[in-house]
């Protein structure tokens, strides 16, 4: 499956998944960068929290506890730099992304 679009199959509760600072803080971040339509910094908030909660699901851990690690270890920072290549990969192919870039910045194997 490729991620030609972001689509999720349940709706998530993005307050259980961010702290207020913490969400304003990607907003504001995937705001600022540029040449970026409005729509697409839509689609990349969202694949961001489809990737978290993808995650969480291959690591068995909840949401929060996934975002805090992602953040803690340059997940999330990776999947924003390098949306572009990362949304048209497999969601296997996206998880062990993740796993090898958070391993790197000291992330232990969950």
């Amino acid at each position: 499956m490729v991620f030609d679009k972001v689509t999720c199959n349940k709706k998530i509760d993005i307050k259980l998944l961010f702290t207020k600072e913490n969400f304003i803080d990607i907003i504001i971040q995937i705001r600022n960068m540029e040449k970026i339509t409005v729509s697409e910094k839509k689609k990349i908030i969202y694949y961001i929290v489809l990737c978290i909660d993808m995650f969480a699901k291959e690591k068995n851990i909840s949401m929060k506890n996934a975002y805090i690690y992602l953040d803690k270890y340059k997940g999330i920072e990776f999947l924003k730099n390098y949306y572009e290549a990362e949304h048209l990969l497999s969601p296997d192919e996206v998880l062990e992304d993740l796993t090898v870039i958070c391993r790197r910045a000291g992330g232990n194997t969950l």
